[in-house]
């Protein structure tokens, strides 16, 4: 199947999700790139949208999924594509369905507004084997640049996006645990049996609400002086990472 116009509902479909309301009106994203799309089995896909020019290089992909392919003019296809560079192929990608948290560490994201950080949380901490994620008043987790920083992330991680009080019905016996500078040291903490591991804005930490609810404060101490604080998607990775072994 071609596309050779702006106007085809499908490329209109394709166009109308790098807009945040109708990824969530019509519980669908894009994803973009081969790297992301080469465990095209284990997704959702809805639509898949090749560059003309670059069909020969998805020859596999387009026989696998040829009934939900659309190979796109050149031109038409760029006018879309995210990256600079793009690589030619595009598709648009069901929303995992939420499920139950049943785990016994949760990442809690606090206002974490910057896409690459987002993504690489969800990228260090899935590859770790934490599963689910709660978001409150965060940057849209399905927008591309998270899902490109995802690194595929996204695609297995269970995201809840909700408010304070949701968050409490949600997670009714877990301690939760923020980072600060001003915490105890991570190094020598003992995780209690359900935890959520809570990060803050990278511009101005956690929110008051947060803190209410915070039972335990824990920082990353940065041993050489030299450096006084990381990053959002560092810090987290690092407490998952840390969390995880303490709990052995």
């Amino acid at each position: 199947m071609y596309i050779k116009s702006k106007d085809n509902k499908n490329f209109k479909l394709l166009r109308s999700l790098s807009n945040k309301k109708y990824r969530g009106k019509l519980n669908l994203f894009v994803a973009e790139g081969h790297n992301l799309l080469k465990d095209f089995e284990n997704i959702k896909i809805k639509n898949l949208f090749i560059r003309e020019s670059d069909q020969k290089k998805y020859s596999q992909i387009y026989s696998d999924l040829e009934n939900i392919t659309y190979i796109v003019d050149d031109e038409i296809f760029n006018s879309v594509a995210d990256t600079v560079n793009s690589n030619g192929i595009l598709a648009i990608i069901e929303k995992p369905e939420i499920k139950k948290i049943k785990s016994d560490l949760v990442v809690v994201l606090d206002r974490i507004r910057d896409p690459g950080n987002l993504g690489t949380i969800l990228r260090t901490s899935v590859a770790m084997g934490v599963l689910d994620f709660v978001l409150i008043n965060c940057v849209d987790p399905y927008s591309q640049k998270v899902v490109r920083a995802s690194m595929g992330g996204v695609f297995y991680a269970n995201i809840i996006q909700c408010n304070i009080v949701d968050l409490l019905e949600i997670l009714p016996d877990y301690k939760f645990c923020a980072l600060d500078m001003e915490g105890e040291n991570i190094y020598k903490f003992k995780p209690f049996e359900k935890l959520a591991l809570v990060v803050g804005s990278e511009a101005t930490g956690l929110s008051d609400e947060i803190k209410k609810h915070t039972d335990i404060y824990l920082s990353i101490p940065m041993q050489s002086g030299l450096i006084e604080s990381l990053n959002a998607a560092v810090s987290c990775s690092i407490a998952v990472s840390t969390i995880l072994n303490n709990k052995i």
